[in-house]
């Protein structure tokens, strides 16, 4: 009888202990993953491991697409998936720009040089991206400090003139 209750005792602590080491482990997890420098760092990691290789490199300017199923397509799904979530969290911010007197691949182009040549190359890492959307719309999604510079290099480049 002593030995069946002491196995019920150690069976109720393990259960116990084993319980609260899954929840401490995924409590923390669900933490981690809902914080601003897991999604950061997971963001920085995807952008700058860039493992395009020439095949890769030479089907994207070929077509302009990421072929499907090669590490860079994964790449660019982290990029997107840890970006969205760091606008979800409010670390960046989305906004979109109307261009109206150029090309926007045209502006676009200028204003990322202009904008690199702006930022300490540490800072420019804060930044998420800057890209044409459609035929006239340059989206912006990058940290809320920066956004009002990015729409001031817009429109310097849309309508030089404004800028004066």
């Amino acid at each position: 009888m002593v030995s069946v209750r002491k196995r019920l005792l150690i069976g109720a602590i393990l259960a116990v202990v084993i319980g609260a080491g899954a929840l401490l482990y995924f409590s923390w997890r669900e933490r981690r993953e809902n914080s601003i420098e897991y999604h950061k760092a997971e963001y920085l990691a995807a952008r700058d491991a860039s493992p395009m290789n020439a095949v890769g490199k030479c089907w994207y300017k070929l077509t302009g697409q990421v072929p499907q199923g090669t590490p860079q397509r994964i790449q660019v799904d982290k990029l997107i998936r840890h970006g969205e979530a760091l606008v979800r969290l409010g670390y960046w911010r989305r906004e979109t720009v109307v261009v109206s007197n150029m090309p926007v691949a045209s502006v676009w182009g200028i204003v990322v040089k202009k904008g690199a040549n702006l930022w300490h190359p540490d800072l420019t890492k804060e930044i998420c991206a800057v890209g044409p959307i459609g035929t006239n719309t340059i989206a912006v999604t990058a940290v809320p400090d920066h956004i009002p510079i990015w729409e001031r290099l817009i429109r310097e480049v849309d309508v030089p003139n404004s800028a004066q």
